[in-house]
């Protein structure tokens, strides 16, 4: 009883399921997939975020969202693979940093795969059935930031997060993509994405951070982040049986997301750094809003242009090896 009334009076809540505040017409774009879990219908979509952020999404045919007009003489396609970093959740489709990348590489065809909630799992599913389908690019990016770790592996913590897009989606019974192999060839699971809070955990603030307690060391002991780095690698062996040179971009600044450009390094794949520091006021959507904004897509676009303009062909890490 001690307990529970200090902290209380400390602050901790009881568990209660977060309000979606996401208004999006005609309707919610996001739809079931047999393969990702879930994927963007096509369509032309006005979001709007808190009643104050407001931006359209265009959608094409194959559920991607649009870059700027394609070139009629390109070399090859350019896709990027990511989560709602890479989509451009917040801003307009002219301020995605893949429209932006198209425009800056003409000779590329860049096609943004990007889809809000993805972890490197669907990354890896998205770029295996385009290459099933034939649809195989010269160059691939993966947009990645280390939250997307808990996604790779649908920890609680993740599934706790996404519980009111989940019903409002509609998504209670559609399995979810996720792995837990920290070495070797990934094998691809499927799961719920309901969460279950604890008992207790919604009349008591005590049982409410234990659980919350659990969750973290959920995370910790399954070493999301290992199994992360290991599905990168299976993206890279993937990208290598296709001729498909892949860029890893670090669209987040923390230790996490430098750790996974370490593991690049060290398994001989590219990467480069594009993230702005996004504890600095003035480059996301909003001040509680973690997500890039139009200046740091464009910053994302200008570094990236920059990479392909170095090394127009595949980095020899050799190279950065001997500058250390």
């Amino acid at each position: 009883m001690l307990a529970e009334i200090v902290l209380r009076i400390m602050g901790f809540t009881t568990y209660h399921e977060a309000e979606a505040q996401v208004k999006i017409e005609p309707q919610h774009y996001g739809v079931p997939h047999a393969t990702y879990g879930f994927t963007i219908a096509p369509g032309i979509y006005e979001v709007i975020i808190r009643d104050s952020i407001h931006f359209t999404a265009t959608h094409s045919s194959d559920s991607t969202r649009i870059t700027a007009n394609k070139p009629n003489d390109a070399e090859g396609e350019l896709h990027i693979y990511g989560c709602s970093f890479a989509y451009g959740y917040g801003v307009e489709d002219t301020a995605t940093f893949a429209w932006q990348l198209q425009q800056r590489l003409p000779h590329y065809n860049v096609v943004n795969y990007g889809v809000s909630g993805y972890g490197l799992t669907q990354m890896y599913l998205r770029l295996k059935t385009n290459i099933a389908q034939g649809r195989i690019p010269k160059v691939a990016v993966i947009a990645y930031a280390s939250f997307q770790d808990e996604r790779t592996t649908m920890m609680r913590n993740w599934r706790k997060s996404i519980a009111a897009s989940v019903r409002q989606e509609g998504y209670e019974n559609v399995l979810f993509p996720y792995t837990l192999e920290e070495e070797g060839t990934i094998n691809v699971q499927f799961m719920l994405p309901t969460y279950e809070p604890c008992w207790g955990a919604k009349f008591s603030v005590l049982m409410h951070a234990i659980e919350q307690a659990y969750n973290y060391y959920e995370d910790y002991f399954t070493n999301s982040h290992d199994i992360a780095k290991n599905t990168m690698r299976n993206i890279n062996a993937l990208c290598q049986q296709h001729n498909i040179r892949l860029l890893v971009a670090g669209v987040d600044d923390d230790y996490y997301t430098e750790s996974m450009l370490k593991s690049c390094y060290v398994a001989d794949i590219e990467f480069c750094r594009i993230s702005a520091d996004f504890t600095q006021s003035g480059n996301t959507i909003a001040p509680d809003d973690h997500h890039p904004n139009e200046a740091i897509h464009t910053l994302y676009a200008k570094r990236l242009q920059r990479y392909f303009q170095n090394y127009p062909t595949k980095r020899d890490l050799t190279e950065y090896r001997n500058k250390e």
